[in-house]
């Protein structure tokens, strides 16, 4: 017996079995992963010696912020060849200009001004293809201060997650030196075997949570691989996140519920109203100021409705949330 005050001090809710959408769900475990289409990895155009670090990983840095300033004797050799080319080029313009001139005054042969011209267009050439390979690695034409220097900046807003250098540490083209990733979004992907494959599909809805169920978020299936796992035989599965507050760490674990079907039902009540007695299943269903225990036949569950095959009608009441209160006093 509890009054309708006592009800409400213990925190009981009280609903109403009645139908409800039973969805089909897969229930997979899975992980947080990065966006690996947010993910940018910075890399030294030359060999070179690291003379400054301006970033750690854990920093957050905007794009074509300086991350680290290298030395290269490489570059050096480009910028002084590229100077040299204009150089030549500045020298060349002047004696074509000069001797056209003394070609049209008729005091030089002609062959003199075409020659003039052909060593200006040589010169031309020269310094196109100089300042092409500074273009080609992204450099500047001219150091600021040493013409050997050069920044790597970071090439997207985001977090530095990996930081492979320090001062005096050589460089080279072909490994990443920084790993910046824009953690404001994140994957959260699991494995589907290959008896369940048929029952995924892009843009189906889908719920992920951590175990304990402190974070959660509703979403959509983003990707369905299209090919099997070769050591796994299964598909991977993956659900963007949005990441605002950065909760959702890499390397998290997860459920992930795949919404895959689903059908109505004459009765459903709320998992949370489900309680163990004895052997049976049982919620309490409220008579008056009276709560019994009504033993149910249980079929469809999609995690927080559970369809009622038999035990209780549609249209009676019974205790949802805090029902534990009512099984400690039985």
């Amino acid at each position: 017996h509890m009054s309708q005050p006592e009800v409400e001090r213990a925190g009981i809710e009280v609903l109403t079995a009645g139908p409800r959408r039973i969805a089909d769900t897969l229930r997979l475990p899975g992980e947080i992963h990065l966006n690996r289409d947010r993910l940018v990895h910075v890399v030294s155009p030359l060999d070179g010696i690291a003379v400054s670090v301006h970033a750690n990983a854990g920093d957050r840095v905007q794009r074509d912020q300086v991350l680290a300033v290298v030395s290269s004797q490489t570059l050096a050799q480009l910028r002084n060849a590229y100077a040299a080319a204009e150089a030549r080029l500045g020298l060349a313009r002047r004696a074509a200009e000069r001797e056209e001139k003394l070609w049209r005054e008729g005091i030089t042969p002609e062959q003199d001004y075409l020659q003039a011209a052909h060593d200006q267009r040589a010169a031309e050439i020269e310094t196109a293809s100089a300042r092409q390979q500074l273009q080609a690695l992204g450099l500047p034409l001219r150091g600021s201060d040493n013409p050997a220097q050069f920044a790597l900046r970071a090439l997207a807003d985001g977090t530095v997650i990996d930081k492979h250098l320090a001062v005096g540490e050589t460089v080279t083209p072909q490994s990443p030196v920084f790993s910046i990733a824009d953690l404001g979004t994140v994957w959260a992907e699991a494995k589907v075997g290959a008896r369940d494959i048929g029952r995924v599909a892009p843009e189906q809805p889908a719920r992920v949570s951590t175990p304990n169920q402190d974070l959660a978020a509703d979403g959509k299936l983003s990707y369905v691989s299209a090919l099997l796992g070769e050591a796994d035989r299964a598909v991977t599965v993956r659900v963007v996140l949005a990441n605002p507050e950065a909760r959702w760490r890499p390397g998290l674990p997860v459920t992930l519920e795949i919404e895959t079907g689903g059908r109505e039902v004459a009765v459903a009540v709320a998992r949370s109203g489900l309680q163990t007695l004895r052997d049976w299943q049982v919620v309490f269903g409220r008579y008056g100021e009276l709560f019994e225990a009504r033993p149910l036949e249980l079929g469809a569950d999609d995690g927080a409705w559970v369809e009622v095959l038999s035990g209780l009608k549609a249209g009676e009441q019974y205790a949802g949330a805090n029902s534990y209160v009512i099984k400690a006093d039985i």
